[in-house]
């Protein structure tokens, strides 16, 4: 009996033990470590931590889900970032920078009601290297940028931004054009610059400002650095667009691993503004470019020349590696590692190595894994506690946004910016029934981020519609509405939502056209009659995105009239609501944009 006793005992203290080891054992997100070349047989390595678009996502999202057992799962936020800064730094010392790519203070709500402040407060206290201004920097007009990078300890690297007053390209105190960073004896010389599309994607103030195009602007700083100061390598930081599509000889491009030469070389297919300028590069211009704008996960090699970007809201980060020579200096090109995309949570599937899945359901455990806490690089990541304790008077602020509910959503909605989703309909049938218009024409861009199925509160509507912006009413023709659809839902950008339209599109490979347009109950437009059009301020009067197309036939608005504070209006729309039928609003068998194709399935179109 004594002996049955004392085996009880023994179960009672170890299982839990057990138990507990099990659930303290951490997850090692980078099996490949050993794979990054260091500084042996006569190589000197130099570590480059890659930010873009974090858009003022300083706290971390929680993501709180019945298929995942009601964990409390935080994706993104500074307080991870610094404690992957704490680990790099340590790892490689003086080896180490940190570049940012732009869009640093435009998007989360702590950002917005803080003015930027807490997102350059943070940059300063974490010692950012350098960053690159973004288009949505200008979103808050000229005053508000010229205060954030004149309080910032780094600099800003924009070669093309001129002032057509004085012609110059030192448009602000801490704006210059490259900068060369002194490593060990390597010279690595950053050139910026920022999207020529900044007119059309900002609602900001940009009088007085020219963006020009850069490509020779790039190539002549570039010989500057290599002939006169002898840099040892090229960096383009750019704030500027690079999307690539994937092919056929693709694996997996969110997967985390170490890319190189080897394993990323013809895996997508470069696109976008950038792209078109690199196919016109002379050859060693630059030796790598980090890429921010268009939100899409990049590591792969174009003609040579490793590119790297990341998805937006400080979720992921990047790390590059350039090697040289330790003797002759010279830059190990082909030998040039990336390690991406580097997901920034709180926990990850272990399956997936990431966490910001967009959908959660019953098969999640088994298709992705369980959640764990992770190492990286050998180390814990957790939250950096005097990250937290800085900036906890912002996080009060935002706890009553938080605690403020305005609906509950029957399932996950997000949009898509090349197709027509739920969300898109229900806020282009917002905006009609808001401003009492014939129809509403809104662009997919203007949702930027994921409403999780359950109670949605103010911060989650900020958070997806962080704009700040107003709802418009504009007038049209039936003939001018008609040549507006035909051009904006044929552009290669992005997807527009419609309400009380309908549309047939053909579309092939290489080819797009609006072939019929008319109203949710099938009458006619009629050409020459005068229709009400509920839009954005954005969009028009200030022709953002493919609106600008329209100005050929459209110069002049009419009959203009802002009906309110778009997000604002929202949350009261949303409150009276209650609920969303999703069947009133979308239904996937009867698009209101109907594509046909004899080669291409709808959702491989791509906007």
């Amino acid at each position: 009996m004594i002996k049955l006793c004392n085996k009880l005992i023994l179960l009672i203290f170890i299982i839990p033990f057990t138990i507990l080891k099990e659930e303290e054992e951490l997850f090692d997100l980078t099996p490949y470590y050993n794979d990054i070349i260091k500084e042996k047989d006569g190589i000197l390595t130099i570590a480059i931590l890659f930010t873009t678009d974090i858009h003022g996502y300083f706290f971390p999202r929680v993501i709180n889900n019945s298929h995942i057992g009601h964990q409390v799962l935080e994706a993104g936020g500074m307080e991870y970032l610094s404690s992957y800064l704490r680990i790099l730094r340590d790892e490689w010392k003086d080896r180490f920078i940190w570049l940012d790519g732009g869009d640093i203070y435009q998007g989360g709500y702590e950002s917005i009601i803080s003015e930027g402040k807490i997102m350059s407060e943070y940059m300063n206290l974490e010692n950012l290297t350098a960053s690159t201004i973004g288009n949505h920097e200008w979103d808050f007009g000229q005053e508000f940028l010229r205060n954030r990078i004149k309080e910032s300890n780094f600099p800003y690297i924009v070669a093309n931004l001129f002032d057509d007053r004085t012609n110059s390209n030192r448009v602000f105190e801490n704006q210059i054009s490259y900068k060369i960073y002194n490593i060990r004896n390597i010279k690595l010389g950053v050139i910026g610059v920022t999207t020529t599309r900044t007119y059309n994607t900002t609602k900001g103030d940009l009088s007085h400002m020219i963006i020009k195009d850069y490509k020779n602007i790039i190539i002549a700083y570039s010989k500057k650095l290599r002939n006169e100061f002898k840099v040892n390598a090229v960096i383009l930081l750019a704030h500027a667009g690079l999307i690539c599509r994937q092919s056929s000889k693709t694996t997996d491009i969110m997967k985390l691993k170490i890319w190189n030469k080897e394993n990323s070389k013809n895996i997508c297919v470069g696109q976008e503004e950038l792209a078109y300028f690199l196919n016109d590069f002379p050859q060693d211009t630059v030796d790598l470019i980090l890429s921010g704008h268009t939100h899409t996960p990049n590591h792969y090699y174009f003609d040579d020349i490793p590119v790297v970007n990341s998805l937006n809201n400080g979720k992921y980060i990047s790390m590059i590696y350039l090697h040289f020579d330790k003797n002759t200096l010279k830059l190990q090109k082909e030998n040039t590692q990336m390690e991406s995309p580097i997901p920034i949570c709180s926990k990850i599937f272990e399956k997936e190595r990431r966490c910001d899945l967009k959908t959660f359901d019953s098969n999640t455990t088994n298709k992705y894994g369980y959640l764990k806490r992770f190492k990286f690089h050998g180390k814990e990541i957790t939250k950096n506690k005097t990250i937290q304790d800085k900036f906890k008077q912002f996080h009060d602020i935002l706890r009553k946004y938080e605690k403020e509910i305005v609906i509950k959503v029957p399932e996950n909605m997000y949009c898509y910016k090349n197709r027509e989703t739920l969300l898109g309909n229900y806020i282009a049938d917002f905006m009609r029934e808001t401003a009492h218009t014939d129809i509403a024409i809104v662009n997919a861009g203007i949702c930027r981020s994921i409403w999780n199925k359950g109670p949605i509160s103010a911060k989650d509507v900020h958070d997806m519609f962080p704009f700040t912006d107003n709802l418009v009413i504009v007038q049209m023709t039936g003939e001018e509405i008609i040549k507006t659809l035909q051009i904006i839902q044929v552009g290669n950008a992005q997807f527009f939502q419609i309400s009380n339209l309908v549309e047939e599109m053909r579309v092939e490979k290489n080819y797009k056209k609006i072939t019929k347009i008319s109203f949710a109950d099938g009458s006619n437009i009629i050409k020459d009659k005068i229709y009400t059009v509920a839009t954005t301020y954005f969009l028009l009067p200030t022709y953002g995105d493919e609106m600008n197309e329209i100005r050929s036939f459209y110069p002049h608005v009419k009959g203009f009239k802002i009906v309110g504070d778009f997000t604002n209006l929202l949350i009261d729309y949303l409150k009276k609501q209650k609920k969303i039928i999703p069947s009133k609003h979308f239904n996937p068998k009867n698009n209101r944009t109907k594509i046909y194709s004899k080669h291409l399935r709808p959702e491989k179109v791509h906007f």
